[in-house]
């Protein structure tokens, strides 16, 4: 008798100018999932184009494992009179919205941002136990930065990261907590800086279970600059020490900000890694070889240079100051 498989619901949110990321961010975990899995996709559809609905499917398809897709729509009008700023869009919210999105059968699931680089099997972030917390994440640099937290509405050092995250759905139903984060980030219209990761935090403050660092490691950290707005801490005092180890060990790598792999500027670590996935999936179709392999030249010879400009301010620095 076939022993019955371990469905995991995954669930991501994009508009057509995320379609992108969010294909290759599929594409980087479906490569680490086993056979004693089941996977369920859900995509909150925020303006996919039907073109890269198919890209999306493709990629689906050319993985041997046991996966269904399933795009689905958020009721946007919900969220209408959130606060809308920087590089947010209404869409940034839709993902507070999945509690009613995702069927009511399932009491558990995973979501991911759609610039990820995934190192690891996502499988295993199903099998911690939640206990009766609201959901598992990890923490956010920025949880020791004073443009997040304004009016003492957040407490420093408890500041998660919302790009990696597990639902426990069961408790967002019960307790509603999808209309109070909403009702919070409209009452507290100028005290967030991230969209819905300020109204996650505030209404989830005690609620909330952390992860290993790894499931969610800040691209960020490879840059000097932003340990710069991060007073002295114990961790920052850790991440100074470690982030070499961290960045190299990371089981997700996260391209927060508007600097993504995809684009040229980026210039972080594991954009070579998240181009070799982008080539090595189908995204792009046979008769765009062409169109494919221009951009990952490109965006080499881009990565490279920046890289090397850094390493030679690192040693104008040196012999300027020693």
């Amino acid at each position: 008798m076939d022993k019955k498989l371990t469905e995991v619901v995954v669930v991501l949110a994009s508009n057509d100018n995320y379609a992108f990321g969010l294909g290759i961010t599929i594409a980087s975990f479906l490569r680490f999932i086993t056979a004693e899995y089941k996977i369920l996709i859900y995509i909150i559809d925020n303006g996919i184009s039907q073109n890269n609905k198919q890209r999306i499917e493709t990629i689906v398809e050319s993985f041997a494992v046991d996966v269904v897709t399933k795009f689905t729509s958020a009721n946007l009008l919900s969220l209408k009179g959130l606060p809308v700023h920087h590089h947010f869009t209404l869409d940034a919210y839709s993902r507070l919205l999945i509690p009613e999105i995702v069927d009511s059968a399932f009491e558990k699931v995973i979501y991911l941002d759609s610039d990820l680089l995934i190192r690891n099997n996502i499988c295993k972030l199903w099998e911690i136990d939640i206990e009766n917390y609201a959901l598992l994440a990890c923490q956010d640099l920025s949880s020791y930065s004073d443009d997040v937290i304004k009016d003492d509405i957040l407490t420093k050092g408890s500041y998660f990261n919302s790009g990696v995250m597990v639902f426990n759905l069961k408790k967002w139903r019960s307790e509603n907590l999808s209309l109070r984060i909403i009702e919070f980030l409209k009452i507290n219209y100028d005290s967030n800086s991230f969209a819905d990761q300020c109204g996650l935090n505030a209404v989830l403050k005690n609620d909330w279970k952390p992860l290993d660092i790894k499931w969610n490691v800040l691209t960020i950290l490879s840059s000097d600059q932003v340990f710069s707005v991060i007073p002295e801490s114990s961790l920052k005092n850790y991440l100074t020490t470690h982030k070499d180890r961290l960045l190299d060990e990371a089981y997700i790598l996260h391209f927060i900000g508007t600097r993504k792999p995809w684009k040229n500027g980026c210039g972080m670590i594991g954009q070579i890694e998240w181009l070799n996935v982008m080539r090595s999936c189908n995204w792009f179709s046979s008769d765009e070889f062409l169109k494919s392999s221009f951009l990952f030249l490109a965006l080499n010879y881009d990565y490279y240079q920046r890289r090397f400009y850094r390493f030679l301010k690192k040693v104008y620095n040196v012999v300027i100051w020693k």
